[in-house]
């Protein structure tokens, strides 16, 4: 582990934490978790659709988590998913909304395979789904991801690049210290030594739903890079916290949400940061800022429109 992930970092206080919108739900779920002990996980799977059924493999395998409460591919997850398909990877989608044919047609010459299953496990049981029907034989790397994000802001290609310099067995584009140091689950890359270890394989075998998401965080998003740490596997992130200089513990992703862009290459902006604006940051240029990357915002505005006009109904 680098020596700045040893370092004394403050938590935010509670006066911090009083700021976020959603703090009485926050109060609410810290008192609820320790009695939510979870359930084995047994998603069920309603749709298989192979597009490509041939015997040739990338070396990339990549598993796309996906929910949308409208039953829509939207234009944002199809940009982000050809972007992924930039790096020549094998790509799976798997939805928790029941999706029609149509929409499923648009994956048509994106993905390998898409899968359509119930809406319970959130991302990490849309991907043990999937993962149970996949032999990971041939390919060199793994991505977990979900579309929390618009993406890519940047190309997938040189950060892949960058990051192949470094060595890592397994890394994310960001890391957070909340609570432990964990790397933030919304883009996983992991190795073939990882992926083909017991450890790995026994966290998805055992893998349990919780009623709270928190716990389901705290269980596997967090678990996951503690466990991986404490077996000795080398970890980073593309845009590490440390680079910050800031002993609060904060969520990049939000509260340095311009600077990992214009600073340091983050292919990626939240939905949630625009969408909720959960911590009341300032965001009223992110449009200017997404410009100079040379992304389409009209993709990003047409979402929050539709998520917007569901509010207001």
């Amino acid at each position: 582990m680098p020596k700045y992930k040893k370092r004394k970092i403050v938590r935010k206080d509670l006066l911090t934490c009083l700021t976020c919108q959603n703090v009485w739900d926050r109060l609410k779920d810290l008192f609820m978790m320790p009695f939510d002990k979870g359930i084995a996980y047994n998603g069920k799977l309603s749709k298989k659709i192979i597009f490509d059924n041939s015997s040739e493999k990338n070396k990339i395998l990549c598993i796309f988590a996906h929910y949308d409460k409208h039953k829509i591919i939207d234009d944002y997850v199809l940009t982000y998913l050809i972007g992924l398909k930039t790096l020549n990877v094998d790509l799976m989608f798997v939805s928790t909304s029941d999706l029609p044919d149509q929409e499923i047609n648009k994956l048509k010459n994106i993905c390998r395979i898409a899968f359509v299953k119930e809406n319970v496990g959130y991302d990490f049981g849309a991907w043990k789904t999937v993962l149970e029907f996949l032999e990971f034989d041939g390919y060199e790397s793994l991505i977990l991801c979900n579309d929390s994000v618009y993406a890519p802001l940047y190309d997938f290609q040189k950060i892949f690049d960058r990051m192949k310099l470094r060595g890592l067995d397994f890394w994310g584009i960001t890391d957070n210290f909340e609570v432990s140091y964990h790397i933030q689950s919304y883009f996983m890359v992991f190795n073939r030594k990882i992926v083909e270890s017991d450890i790995f394989n026994k966290l998805w075998e055992t893998y349990k739903v919780y009623k709270i998401k928190r716990n389901i965080i705290r269980h596997y998003e967090i678990g996951l890079t503690q466990l991986l740490l404490r077996n000795g596997f080398e970890i980073g992130a593309y845009c590490e916290y440390e680079k910050f200089n800031e002993i609060i513990v904060k969520n990049s992703t939000h509260y340095f949400w311009e600077d990992l862009i214009t600073e340091f290459d983050s292919p990626i902006i939240k939905v949630e940061l625009l969408r909720d604006n959960p911590g009341r940051i300032n965001i009223a240029h992110w449009e200017k800022v997404l410009c100079k990357t040379g992304y389409d915002t009209a993709i990003i505005k047409k979402h929050l429109d539709r998520m917007h006009d569901s509010k207001r109904k």
